[in-house]
């Protein structure tokens, strides 16, 4: 009777052991790409792993695996949304002491163009988030409001932005303004982080985070203009240096 319940015991350990190994195993090579993380003479292979939608670019259960010089597995963690469209992996040195960081990018699908962004600072034994857009987000949330005769403004943090919406399409127009030009329906909308571009600063020979956040009314094709801040990394944290309210025709 004891050799029977200690084989069962054991069958069943072993079984969810080989569920997690094959667990492990159904994740997928999705991005790779080399970098120099912690020290200028070794060389990493990052990579993200995860379970692909038959066949969309949709990934599902993220993990980014860090590699040594001798493709020795280092470290794993997970982004925390570990989903998305298209995932990747850019390395870029943010911090100005010649090695890289990594910004992680995954698209959300859907209307609107939103996505997911990261900044990963990695070492040999674990990882730093330097950038996390939901936490900016949630830091940086503005508003905006019709104004009587065809104009807007939109208020963040430290600015008032004064917009000219005369020209703005008929459809929309009339959804917002009386035919006199006074204002029947105020709200416009500003919405958490939409799109995060890094760019270079070829004077400092660094990279920094263009942030935009997009103003609507009505409806999410109806864009008035965005919200953009650029930071850079100079005190151990991302810093605002510049923002502006940028309009596409």
């Amino acid at each position: 009777m004891k050799i029977t319940l200690m084989l069962l015991i054991f069958l069943s350990l072993f079984g969810r052991t080989m569920n997690i190994t094959n667990n492990m195993k159904e994740k997928e090579l999705i991005f790779t790409t080399t970098a120099t993380l912690y020290a200028p003479e070794i060389t990493n292979t990052i990579s993200i792993y995860g379970n692909k939608m038959s066949n969309s670019p949709f990934i599902q259960n993220i993990e980014i695996r860090v590699f040594d010089n001798d493709n020795n597995l280092l470290y794993s963690f997970v982004p925390t949304i570990n989903y998305g469209y298209s995932p990747k992996l850019t390395p870029l040195d943010f911090i100005g002491n010649g090695l890289q960081q990594i910004f992680y990018s995954a698209d959300s699908g859907g209307s609107g163009g939103y996505g997911f962004y990261y900044v990963y600072e990695l070492s040999g034994t674990g990882h730093k988030t330097l950038f996390d857009f939901e936490e900016f987000s949630q830091n940086n949330q503005y508003s905006g409001t019709f104004l009587d005769n065809y104009r807007a403004e939109i208020k963040t943090n430290t600015t008032t932005y004064l917009l000219d919406v005369s020209n703005m399409d008929k459809f929309y127009k009339e959804k917002i303004y009386n035919r006199d030009g006074t204002v029947k329906d105020p709200n416009i909308d500003i919405g958490f982080v939409n799109t995060v571009f890094p760019v270079f600063n070829p004077t400092q020979n660094i990279w920094f985070l263009q942030i935009y956040q997009k103003a609507t009314a009505v409806a999410q094709v109806n864009v008035l203009g965005y919200v953009v801040n650029e930071l850079q990394y100079e005190n151990n944290q991302f810093t605002q240096f510049l923002q502006y309210f940028v309009i596409f025709q």
